[in-house]
């Protein structure tokens, strides 16, 4: 204990911002435990101005309250300014809802600069979605300069009125950062005259009151928006993104959206304003049918999940980053992407069987454009049939060859063929790498496959008579890579791989690495 001390004393001369600073890099508890060490320590605790509060366990949450209770009390008695309020509790019911209210006006009321709420209900082993804890609506009311030092504010799980909205947008002049998440209580989210906002996120909770039906943002300053819908079990009300207005944000920098009914026009209306836009996220807007991105400095793109989307344009000369993840596959014209693109294929049939029609619109999919690929394909249980026989009446495109194939499954059955799956993925896509894992019965089944396939690719006699050729006469080479961790790599050849198989654990990772004849 003596020593403990002598290490804490050798700090206790140094100005009591050095000291904020290095508690502010403990865990409050941590940095309670230390603080009782020497009176100078305890005097700058007490003044500390950053609060950091959390109980997940609704059963201690009263706990907590009076912790931050007396925590309050002893801050505000020396009459500071904080820094810094964050509050994540869990309750059991809402009768401590009345003491939240009182450290909101408490904190307000001295100048804090940060402030982060999450409160939930949680009752009866569910979560309480109608008990939502309802900001008080005078929180915000009261003009006072001292709002004016709010820079960040973070509120999850709560009820927020539309005149409470208009009330921290007026009385709120330098806030910098807005994030509101799973909230209920707004139709229209309106912020303007906040020329220092920079970043916006907003969450919905499509079963948990989504009722946001129009938004509208006038801040010149906005680098960020994001606007997600989330907790969907069923296909959720989509946000229709004709009520939102972003139109007057030219400095916008990364969009987000997620599940919003964004119509084409209203996409490329807002799109073609946003000229410095680098970051762009488009997930699961199923009223999006045909897509065309035109931004010289976008680098990051996403895309993913809107089923319905038949043609994708993007002219991006400095793009860095681009992943699709399909459930469909529209035609993709790329005019203009110098990176390799991610794409990412989830094969929902539905009950439905994938047959040779299927891996010839994959084959034209990934050809349409020039840019080098890396393609993983998510497998669900759905029963394969690959015969090229199916495919002698038909135009075949020539073959793509992709960098990099990736094999996953979800499937728990592990009695399904994968040779047909495997024969129409070579057919389809020539690739360079093909990474299986060895995470479950039906992928390594698939990695015994692949080896025998690749074993028998000197006697293509399938195909000698056909128009339409199968992947053996254009294959050149194979050889086997097969990772451990890191460093660990083993090159290994196909009887040595078979006979292993039964050792395979998850941590295993095989790589073909093939070689075509073009």
């Amino acid at each position: 204990m003596d020593r403990e001390k002598d290490k804490v004393d050798r700090f206790s001369n140094l100005p009591d911002f050095i000291l904020h600073h290095i508690l502010s890099f403990l865990p409050r508890n941590d940095a309670n435990r230390k603080c009782v060490l020497s009176k100078r320590w305890y005097s700058i605790w007490e003044s500390f101005p950053i609060f950091d509060f959390e109980e997940r366990d609704p059963d201690k949450a009263s706990g907590l309250m009076n912790v931050v209770e007396k925590s309050l009390n002893c801050f505000i008695e020396k009459k500071l300014r904080m820094q810094r309020f964050r509050l994540f509790v869990i309750l059991r019911d809402h009768q401590l809802f009345s003491m939240i209210d009182r450290w909101m006006a408490l904190v307000l009321d001295h100048g804090v600069r940060e402030m982060l709420l999450n409160v939930n209900v949680h009752s009866g082993g569910l979560f309480r979605y109608d008990h939502f804890y309802p900001l008080p609506g005078t929180a915000f009311v009261t003009v006072s300069s001292k709002f004016y030092s709010l820079q960040k504010l973070k509120m999850d799980g709560i009820i927020i009125s539309e005149n409470i909205m208009r009330n921290i947008v007026r009385n709120c002049p330098n806030l910098e950062y807005f994030f509101l998440w799973g909230f209920r209580g707004l139709k229209t989210l309106e912020i303007s005259k906040l020329d220092k906002l920079a970043i916006v996120i907003i969450g919905v909770r499509s079963n948990g009151g989504g009722e946001l039906e129009r938004v509208y943002i006038d801040a010149p300053n906005l680098k960020k928006f994001s606007l997600k819908t989330y907790y969907a079990r069923e296909l959720p009300r989509n946000i229709n993104l004709t009520g939102i207005n972003l139109t007057s944000c030219h400095l916008l920098k990364t969009l987000h959206l997620s599940k919003c009914g964004i119509t084409d026009d209203s996409f490329h209306s807002h799109l073609s304003r946003f000229s410095l836009l680098e970051d762009l996220e488009i997930s699961d807007c199923r009223m999006l049918r045909r897509i065309k991105i035109s931004v010289q400095r976008l680098k990051g793109l996403r895309l993913g999940g809107c089923e319905k989307i038949e043609m994708i344009e993007i002219d991006a000369p400095i793009l860095s980053s681009f992943r699709y993840k399909a459930c469909n596959m529209p035609v993709l014209f790329s005019k203009n992407i110098p990176c390799p693109m991610e794409i990412s294929y989830s094969m929902h049939t539905r009950g439905r069987q994938v047959i040779s029609s299927w891996f010839l619109d994959l084959r034209k999919f990934l050809g349409a454009s020039p840019q080098r690929k890396h393609f993983k394909l998510m497998h669900n249980e759905s029963e394969v049939s690959f015969d090229l026989e199916e495919l002698e009446e038909v135009e075949i495109s020539p073959v793509f060859q992709v960098d990099y194939l990736e094999l996953v499954s979800y499937s728990l059955k592990e009695d399904l063929d994968c040779g047909s799956l495997i024969d129409g993925l070579l057919w389809s896509c020539h690739p360079k790498t093909i990474f299986v894992p060895s995470d479950s019965v039906f992928l390594i089944n698939c990695i015994k496959v692949l080896c025998e396939k690749l074993l028998d690719k000197e006697q293509p006699e399938c195909c000698t008579s056909s128009r339409v050729k199968c992947w053996r006469h254009e294959l050149r080479g194979a050889k086997i890579e097969m990772f451990r961790g890191i460093k660990d790599v083993q090159v290994l050849d196909f009887p040595h791989l078979l006979e292993s198989l039964s050792s395979l654990t998850e941590d295993h990772q095989v790589h073909f690495k093939l070689e075509w004849n073009f």
